[in-house]
């Protein structure tokens, strides 16, 4: 459904700006579709640049750009396309902050620094950043870790334990910190507890 696209899109991402994107989340289907927008990061330094790619993209692959909002400090922009001749659309939502200022406070550096290439050939967040920025993003917006339980043990589960201190300690201070790993303490030992239990039966 967006393959015609994204696949195009992703390949000149990583020609023309390497090592200064990723898609965040949710990337489990691409580039054949998107179940809803494509959520990236982008740490570089000329968002014309940038915009002209969606749109050179657009032309050549029947695509076109429908609309462009922006919605959070510093520049974090949410395009909408429309395959031509089609009632298919594609959401490509960029998060352009790489000073910090929005509501997640991550520099989109870190985000886009020490990436990891899937076998698609875009690029995603390692262990440590996705799980930062997932359950931070989680947190900021009131919603409940549940539906992403699995996500965030999985990815917690590969990471560096203390680079997920650094993180969540200056996201949240020292308490802040130390209620969430004692969460993530109870939760990790129910799972190897449930696992466990299925060996044994």
């Amino acid at each position: 459904m967006h393959e015609s696209y994204l696949t195009v899109f992703f390949d000149r991402m990583n020609r023309k700006f390497p090592n200064d994107w990723c898609v965040l989340h949710s990337y489990e289907t691409l580039p054949q579709f998107s179940e809803s927008d494509v959520d990236m990061a982008f740490s570089g330094t000329s968002i014309s640049a940038l915009e002209e790619l969606i749109s050179e993209v657009a032309k050549t692959t029947g695509w076109r750009v429908y609309q462009k909002l922006w919605y959070d400090v510093e520049s974090c922009f949410y395009y909408v396309l429309k395959q031509n001749d089609t009632d298919v659309f594609l959401a490509l939502d960029f998060l352009i902050d790489n000073d910090g200022l929005g509501k997640y406070g991550f520099k989109t550096s870190v985000l886009t620094n020490l990436c990891l290439m899937t076998p698609e050939k875009f690029p995603i967040p390692n262990s440590e950043v996705a799980f930062s920025y997932k359950l931070i993003k989680r947190i900021v917006k009131k919603k409940s870790l549940a539906d992403d339980k699995r996500y965030l043990m999985e990815q917690y589960g590969l990471s560096d334990s203390n680079k997920i201190d650094m993180f969540l300690t200056k996201q949240f201070g020292n308490p802040g910190n130390e209620m969430i790993r004692k969460f993530l303490t109870v939760e990790r030992s129910s799972t190897q507890n449930r696992t466990i239990r299925t060996v044994k039966r």
